[in-house]
């Protein structure tokens, strides 16, 4: 069994300074979710952050309480934490492509519905993350 950790946030990076922000991120999480055997998927609309990792208990924990405590988002909302019979982005330290203007509405009506705890279908925010990865693997 390997834990898994979903959650959204809201991005409080200037907008003229995410670009940077998000390279950053991706950078810094490629290299300590090996560290940590640690996979997983983030997307980025612009306003949001959704992200899902999975690994060791004790990878996830040290994460959490690394993203908790980023001041480059607020609001750390955690969608779904469980324990799975494998991984789901085994193939990814961390799957990231960029912010995708195609999937962005979908993502933000997602996103605010899961975020304002109006829908807790964190089944139905996984498969889309899936979805979007399965498009953009190498």
């Amino acid at each position: 069994m390997i834990f898994s950790w979903t959650y959204v946030s809201q991005c409080i990076v200037p907008k003229d300074q995410q670009d940077g922000a998000v390279q950053d991120i991706v950078t810094v999480a490629l290299q300590r979710n090996e560290l940590l055997k640690v996979t997983g998927c983030l997307v980025f609309t612009g306003t949001r952050f959704a992200q899902l990792i999975e690994g060791p208990r004790a990878g996830i924990a040290e994460l959490q309480i690394s993203i908790k405590a980023d001041k480059r988002h607020t609001d750390v909302t955690t969608v779904e934490e469980e324990l799975v019979e494998r991984r789901r982005f085994s193939e990814w330290s961390l799957a990231y492509a960029g912010p995708s203007v195609l999937v962005s509405r979908t993502i933000e009506e997602t996103l605010s519905k899961v975020h304002a705890r109006k829908e807790h279908n964190a089944q139905n925010w996984i498969r889309l993350m899936e979805q979007f990865t399965s498009s953009t693997r190498h």
